[in-house]
């Protein structure tokens, strides 16, 4: 009976409630509701316009960090929303700022990780150790750049596979850049017996290396003995190419080595390992 009766003087406060306040309340859901709407669509309109104003500008900026400053846009855009929402709802936004605090050290420890990556791509983005369409390589992990995320770094690899790489981990790793310079050294190395002339092993790669179109003349290439030890001597190859014409020239060149080795009878060297077996006198 108790309850029935606390049951009955809750629902009468409440229709008071609503008797003093209500035509406020709805007011107030309203003006939220429409706020909401109208602020959804003139975000999305501010992001659009924002797209395609940074398209214009491609040289000033890069894809990459384009993308990743348009997401971050929009994330700031509708918490202010939200906020906003908040005030017209009146709702007190001092007890919510505790809650909010809370909840962020609550969700900051348990995506430590996902944190990390989002500082981890600001510093990419403003150190930029690599553009949209530079070839890379971190740790095990080697492609072209796509994009430059939040959270992840988007490579194409060679075979045409696409990866996702935190951002971290490229932050805690070497980054090798293969497309920041113009040019590429190349080299092959080759090992010979002392039975071969080293001058005469050195004429034949010059002439080699002079009739490929794709190796510069500057920086010029060299054909140098490397070193030597109680097997033979070691001979290297070096030349620059273009860094998009790399692969390609390398690929040729072993190809022409090859050849070249088969027509002059040459057969380079390799390591002969000579067993002894050593027999007591009892056996």
């Amino acid at each position: 009976m108790i309850h029935l009766i606390d049951l009955q003087t809750w629902w009468n406060d409440l229709i008071k409630f609503f008797q003093n306040n209500g035509t406020d309340i709805l007011m107030r859901t309203l003006i939220a509701l429409l706020v909401l709407i109208g602020g959804h669509y003139l975000i999305k309109l501010f992001i659009a316009i924002l797209r395609k104003a940074s398209r214009i500008k491609k040289s000033e900026v890069d894809r990459s960090a384009r993308a990743f400053v348009i997401s971050l846009v929009g994330v700031l855009l509708r918490f202010g929303l939200a906020i906003i929402i908040l005030l017209i709802l009146n709702v007190n936004l001092a007890g919510l700022a505790s809650i909010i605090s809370a909840g962020v050290l609550a969700i900051g420890l348990s995506l430590q990780d996902l944190i990390g990556n989002l500082a981890a791509g600001v510093t990419l983005l403003t150190s930029k150790p690599f553009v949209t369409g530079d070839f890379i390589a971190v740790a095990d992990k080697m492609g072209s750049v796509r994009r430059v995320g939040l959270i992840h770094t988007a490579l194409d690899t060679p075979d045409n596979q696409r990866i996702l790489v935190p951002n971290k981990f490229i932050i805690n790793n070497a980054i090798t850049n293969y497309s920041h310079n113009v040019t590429r050294r190349g080299q092959v190395r080759l090992n010979f017996s002392y039975e071969y002339e080293p001058d005469m092993i050195k004429n034949m790669f010059t002439e080699l290396i002079n009739k490929e179109e794709r190796i510069l003349e500057n920086p010029a290439p060299s054909v140098v003995v490397f070193g030597f030890n109680e097997y033979g001597f070691e001979v290297i190859i070096r030349f620059y190419t273009h860094v998009n014409d790399y692969w390609d020239t390398l690929f040729v060149l072993n190809e022409t080595v090859i050849k070249t080795l088969k027509d002059n009878k040459i057969t380079p060297s390799t390591r002969t390992w000579l067993v002894h077996e050593h027999r007591n006198e009892s056996d």
